[in-house]
């Protein structure tokens, strides 16, 4: 999410074909489908993180692996200040191996569950990654992970007058582990975070691969100034 818009990722495995789609959540019980999205023909999508660059373009992030393709991130541009005009069709394809590590991380990318952008004011940006040890069979305990990676856009991409989408370099800079004692959440499942926009106070929230009868129990790790 990013303010009331949600990015969604949908795929099908056959034919193999994938599109990210945007809703408009101001009003929650009544979502608005926005007449944008992002098509995929021949490849997957599994997660997304979207933000807004300082020079007012929309930038998404497209988790992709199983299509025939190494696992990778695809960086899409947004054509113009509104979102709504759409995206520039050819992605920017970074592999998962390229990641560079700090002193202390490994080099890794995980099939994560769901990413986000962290953006901050100085205009400095972050992609965290959340994943369970023992991937999506929730029913499973396993560990819950977040990965923190450091993501430098070129100035081409952020300047102000056309920007033109070139490669990030993506750098692990922490990992933490997240203890789930109630069995009320998995990173394997659903696990996203949350800034709020006043405080500036960042949560993350999870939740397991099922209801438990008709309640959806949700976990949250306290809020934390950046």
């Amino acid at each position: 999410m990013l303010g009331s818009i949600l990015a969604v990722p949908l795929y099908r495995g056959s034919p193999r074909t994938a599109k990210v789609v945007f809703y408009d959540l101001a009003e929650p019980e009544a979502p608005r489908r926005l007449p944008v999205e992002i098509a995929r023909p021949g490849l997957k999508a599994t997660a997304t993180a979207l933000t807004r660059l300082q020079n007012g373009h929309y930038l998404i992030a497209v988790l992709s692996a199983w299509d025939r393709l190494p696992r990778r991130l695809d960086f899409y541009l947004s054509r113009t200040a509104v979102l709504q005009e759409g995206f520039q069709p050819e992605p920017v394809s970074w592999g998962v191996t390229s990641v560079n590590a700090r002193p202390g991380q490994d080099r890794a990318f995980s099939h994560f569950q769901s990413i986000n952008f962290i953006p901050q004011a100085d205009g400095r940006l972050y992609l965290v990654g959340f994943h369970n040890s023992t991937g999506p069979q929730t029913i499973l305990p396993g560990r819950d992970y977040a990965d923190l990676y450091d993501v430098v856009l070129p100035t081409a991409t952020t300047k102000d007058d056309e920007p033109v989408l070139e490669m990030p370099a993506v750098t692990k800079v922490a990992n933490r582990m997240f203890r789930c004692t109630d069995k009320f959440c998995s990173f394997g499942a659903a696990a996203g975070l949350f800034i709020d926009p006043v405080t500036q106070a960042m949560s993350v929230y999870s939740t397991p691969g099922w209801l438990d009868g008709d309640a959806m129990k949700i976990t949250v790790y306290g809020a934390t100034k950046k």
